[in-house]
């Protein structure tokens, strides 16, 4: 199996050249009308943001992938695991304890 260029990069500690691939693959799915594909996208820059310390910028891609998954209306894609645990992550991140013990993870999908 071949990784993503994407992954390949970061998996070789390209991190600049891993989300230069990854911006590529959000505009793949996109103009692809590829929701899925474009959400995950969206995730794997989150988790670079997150390595990266970037919280802002984490929680910013993660909200829109799972705004992409809502307005397709695909909500229980194989996608929205990953979408929940990365906004949990940023809630833990913040501190925001209360978010995850209130059931957030559980309304991700639905808001």
């Amino acid at each position: 199996m071949r990784l993503p260029a994407g992954d390949r990069a970061i998996l070789a500690g390209d991190l600049d050249g891993g989300d230069v691939s990854l911006e590529d693959a959000v505009s793949v799915g996109e103009k692809a009308n590829a929701p899925d594909d474009l959400a995950v996208a969206l995730c794997e820059q989150a988790l670079l943001a997150m390595a990266r310390s970037q919280w802002d910028r984490a929680e910013v891609l993660a909200e829109r992938a799972g705004t992409v998954l809502r307005r397709a209306g695909i909500e229980e894609s194989f996608a929205t695991p990953l979408v929940c645990a990365l906004r949990a992550r940023v809630a833990v991140h913040r501190h925001e304890m209360r978010w995850c013990l209130n059931g957030g993870v559980r309304h991700v999908a639905r808001r």
